[in-house]
């Protein structure tokens, strides 16, 4: 209900009908909000749930979140480096805590020893050379 300034009755009851008035429609308007806060409230609580859910039967059906690098896949860009001549990146963690198995060991060590394995004809597995090529 809009009230124009210009045109208000002097009658002190109809203003005061007019106020009180508006003041039940404020207050019908605010207990509505709080019905719609309430809602909204239950309907993020059940949207939490089902997320949850959704992540439980995810992580039940495909295991943790995080990625897991095998070490020798590390070793193929090894080779790949060692061949082309280039020097290995610069490291952002110890060697120890990336590969604690070969600690003692640093990077141009591993690759020199995969290196020579590939020159001696060892290989844990067929190379992208020997793969099927498919044509378009």
């Amino acid at each position: 209900m809009t009230f124009d300034p210009n045109n208000l009755p002097n009658d002190a009851a109809a203003l005061r009908e007019m106020l009180l008035d508006t003041q039940q429609m404020l207050l019908g308007a605010m207990a509505q909000l709080d019905v719609t806060r309430e809602q909204l409230a239950a309907k993020e609580h059940e949207l939490q749930r089902v997320r949850h859910w959704l992540e439980q039967l995810l992580r039940h059906r495909y295991g943790q979140k995080r990625e897991r690098v095998d070490e020798n896949q590390l070793f193929l860009f090894a080779v790949e480096l060692a061949s082309m001549g280039q020097d290995a990146p610069p490291e952002s963690k110890p060697a120890s805590s990336v590969f604690p198995a070969r600690a003692a060991g640093t990077w141009t060590a591993a690759v020199a020893a995969v290196a020579g394995a590939a020159a001696r004809g060892v290989r844990s597995g067929r190379s992208r050379a020997a793969l099927p090529r498919v044509s378009e």
